[in-house]
């Protein structure tokens, strides 16, 4: 009965997030992505990629809630994404946080044309790069989805990729905080956490996380926790799932 009551709950929020986005959900199964949006008072056209995972995506992004922005205070005022596909946390993040500046780091130039679509919806800044510890550049190891795409360090790369701490000061100029970064970058996140210095300006985190050659779900919450921050919802699943977690 426990179960039966939360899948009717989820769905219910689905429904509603999908009303607020102009967007008729009636059940998971036979969804197709909608070619207009509404955000705010005003639509925009949609542009996806034929792909499973980007159907999955706009489902857990959208209208699921999988980051965990419901929780959190509309009156955030800067919001970094790193990893940002088509731009659809972006879309989320700006549905949550109205007031907000947005900044969307994405290394893949297939995306360009979606994201800059779902950016200008989201009044959010593209930066077509990679993010990594250092500054410099990277290819990209290709999945058989959009969203399973990897970077790769190669001073020979064509992709450039911006150090961390250099987005968190485009952002917040002054090294004033930061209230929420997004990370979903296929594996980069370990490269990211490993220098806890430039997550002390940042007071929200919101991430997939990645398990690959031995990685364990205990060292990434050390990772996390050494920068400060006490994770408040693990969600596991298999070799990757969600964590949220608050300075």
């Amino acid at each position: 009965m426990t179960r039966l009551v939360s899948r009717l709950l989820d769905a219910v929020e689905k429904r509603l997030s999908a009303l607020k986005l102009g967007v008729l959900f009636g059940r998971t199964q036979g969804f197709t992505l909608p070619t207009r949006i509404r955000v705010g008072r005003q639509w925009y056209p949609t542009q996806f990629p034929n792909e499973h995972g980007v159907r999955v995506a706009f489902l857990e992004v959208l209208l699921a809630d999988c980051y965990g922005l419901r929780a959190l205070p509309r009156t955030l005022g800067t919001v970094l994404d790193i990893g940002a596909n088509v731009g659809l946390f972006a879309i989320a993040a700006r549905q949550r946080f109205p007031d907000a500046t947005i900044h969307c780091y994405e290394p893949n130039p297939a995306l360009a044309g979606p994201l800059r679509t779902h950016a200008e919806a989201a009044h959010a800044v593209v930066f077509m790069e990679a993010v990594g510890d250092t500054a410099g550049h990277v290819s990209l190891a290709f999945g058989s989805e959009s969203v399973l795409t990897r970077t790769v360090g190669d001073a020979a790369g064509t992709i450039p990729c911006a150090a961390f701490a250099d987005t968190l000061e485009r952002l917040a100029p002054g090294g004033a905080s930061v209230d929420l970064v997004k990370l979903d970058c296929e594996g980069a996140e370990w490269e990211l956490l490993r220098d806890a210095a430039p997550w002390q300006r940042v007071q929200q985190l919101t991430m997939e996380y990645h398990l690959a050659d031995g990685q364990t779900l205990a060292q990434m919450r050390a990772l996390v926790e050494r920068a400060g921050f006490t994770v408040q919802v693990v969600m596991p699943a298999d070799a990757f799932g969600l964590l949220v977690a608050r300075r």
